[in-house]
Formats: C-alpha cells, sequence, structure tokens
C-alpha cells in the first residue's frame, strides 16, 4: 500500500467533491427532530439526504454490484444504506465491516462571529465555517474516501455496509486527515482479535447475526403484510438465533429495536 498515494487521492478527492457538496450541506437547517419536531413538515431532512446520496452515487457508480438505497419509515428520519461489494481474490461476501455515521444536525448555538452563521458556509484557508462543516455530515466522506482510496490501489478489503442517519458527531480532525486516519483504521481494527485468532470469530459472527436481524425487522415494518414481509419476518428472526449463538451479548437486540406489535422479535 502507497500511503502517500492515498493521501494525494484523499486531499484531491476533497477538494475537487466532498468540500463543493459540504458547502452546500452546510446550507440546510436539518436539525434534529429533538429540535425540529416539524422536521417531516419542513423537509430539510429529505434535502439533506438527496444531496449526500446523489454524491455516493456518483462516486460508486464505476463500482459494479454498488448498493444505495433510502429507507423510509413512517415518522422516522430517512436510513441510507450503502453495501460495497468486497475486492481482491481471497474476499468474502459474507465477512462485512460496518461503518455508521449521522448526517442531521445540532441546534444553532450562539456565539457566532459577525460574519459567520451556522446555515452561511465560509472558507477560510483550510477550514470551512457552518453547522455540519466539521461534524454532522462528515461520516459518509470519510468512509466513502478511505473504500475508494483502497479500490484505487486495487488492494483488497472486505464488503462494506454504510448506515448513515441523523447527527454527526465532531471528529476535530482537518477533512484529508480524517479521510486518511479511516484508512489506517481499515488496517488495523480496534479489535485486532476478530482478525489475528480465529477463536474471536465469535464477534464477527453476533455482529453479523445483529445487523442482519435488525436490517430484517426494519425491512419487516416497512412490508407489511406483504409475502416479501413475511421473508423478512423469518430472516429476522433466525438472523437472532443465529447472533445468539454465537454470543449471549446479542440477547440485548430486543431491548433496542423500535417497539412495535408487529415486531417480530416480540412474538
Amino acid at each position: 500500500m502507497d500511503f502517500a498515494k492515498i493521501r494525494d487521492f484523499v486531499e484531491e478527492l476533497w477538494e475537487d467533491s466532498v468540500i463543493p457538496t459540504l458547502t452546500e450541506y452546510i446550507r440546510i437547517p436539518n436539525k434534529s427532530p429533538a429540535f425540529d419536531p416539524d422536521w417531516e413538515t419542513h423537509g430539510y431532512m429529505d434535502d439533506a439526504v438527496s444531496l449526500l446520496e446523489g454524491w455516493a452515487r456518483e462516486q460508486l457508480g464505476a463500482i459494479a454490484d454498488a448498493l444505495i438505497e433510502v429507507i423510509r419509515l413512517p415518522g422516522r428520519t430517512p436510513v441510507i444504506l450503502i453495501k460495497i461489494p468486497a475486492l481482491g481474490p481471497d474476499a468474502t461476501q459474507g465477512d462485512n465491516v460496518l461503518l455508521y455515521g449521522h448526517l442531521d444536525k445540532q441546534p444553532e448555538m450562539k456565539g457566532w462571529a459577525e460574519d459567520l452563521g451556522p446555515w452561511t458556509p465560509v472558507r477560510r484557508g483550510e477550514k470551512l465555517y457552518g453547522r455540519g462543516g466539521a461534524d454532522d455530515g462528515y461520516a459518509m466522506f470519510g468512509a466513502l474516501a478511505a473504500i475508494l482510496a483502497l479500490r484505487q490501489q486495487e488492494i483488497p478489503h472486505a464488503a462494506c455496509t454504510v448506515l448513515v442517519f441523523a447527527l454527526a458527531r465532531a471528529l476535530g480532525l482537518n477533512p484529508a486527515s480524517a479521510g486518511f486516519a479511516a484508512v489506517v483504521f481499515a488496517f488495523h481494527p480496534l479489535q485486532s482479535e476478530t482478525v489475528n485468532y480465529i477463536s474471536s470469530r465469535s464477534e464477527s459472527l453476533a455482529a453479523l447475526g445483529y445487523i442482519l436481524s435488525l436490517l430484517a425487522f426494519v425491512r419487516f415494518r416497512a412490508a407489511a403484510a406483504s409475502a416479501d414481509g413475511r421473508w423478512f419476518h423469518a430472516l429476522s428472526v433466525v438472523a437472532l438465533a443465529i447472533g445468539l449463538m454465537a454470543k449471549s451479548t446479542v440477547a440485548t437486540l430486543p431491548a433496542i429495536r423500535p417497539q412495535s406489535p408487529a415486531s417480530p422479535l416480540g412474538r
């Protein structure tokens, strides 16, 4: 892996594509539902989702079998689901890496300088000022920049699933450094035992069952009583069972899932 090429790739992508998109994103006052109860009526969340979805489709257009889907449920903020197939001769599609972030924003707050504001993007040198320019919508850009940098050098990586919705945490890094850090993290996971030791694969299997069960549950609710809904109902239960067989901590899933009388996990 040529780290100099990765840095050059990320910096070029950020300057030519990410910064212009982030600039437009700052203009959208898509505050978290906790601070904007009428978010559905205002439509700002849909504007932000559309902007980031369009950017992702443009970046991933050349990758065969890449999936980009916006999942919507009544009364809930949209979820952008991105799945990128694994790359390399030994790639295993069932061996996934989950990357997750948010895109709704914190409220305006006070203390802005006279010539700055939360919804007015201003760039000074390497700094872009405005709500969301260095925290909220940042996750998708960092995740996809890391993946695209790897693919540009044809470096094998696991199949990556990116769930992006609502409110990013402030990262405290400039854009190029954040993208570079994401690439390094991809090769040095926080829990290296799951990669280094076969005995620790239970962590990966548990996560796979956990995430698959939750995703199937969301799709079950969206499909309701249709034939597809019943299929997702069965998949959710089976995936939960698989996760529980790998690690008992998956038992927390029913506690965090959205409560519903039609819940397949509550039957």
